[in-house]
């Protein structure tokens, strides 16, 4: 890894042998991380990032209409789980 501090913050390169090494480890950083490249990689954040969205959107939305009152969560190692007591 080699780290090198620009005025935009720390950049970060990284040999890796595959994406999904560091995926989950990119997206703990939150809001602050920006991938440069690979191109792929980029995308699959914005994909993870969209899908997190669209699940916080539609238990958003259950609470709403009243349908789900309660929400315990549960985390497991790459897998993030919900459940919904009514």
């Amino acid at each position: 890894m080699a780290e090198e501090e620009t005025p935009e913050g720390l950049l970060l390169t990284l040999k890796i042998r595959q994406e999904s090494e560091v995926l989950q480890w990119l997206l703990g950083w939150g809001r602050p991380v920006h991938v440069l490249e690979p191109e792929s990689l980029r995308t699959r954040i914005k994909e993870e990032a969209a899908g997190i969205l669209r699940n916080q959107q539609e238990i958003e939305a259950e609470f709403e209409t009243g349908f789900a009152t309660d929400i315990l969560v549960s985390l497991v190692p790459g897998t993030l789980l919900a459940w919904k007591q009514t």
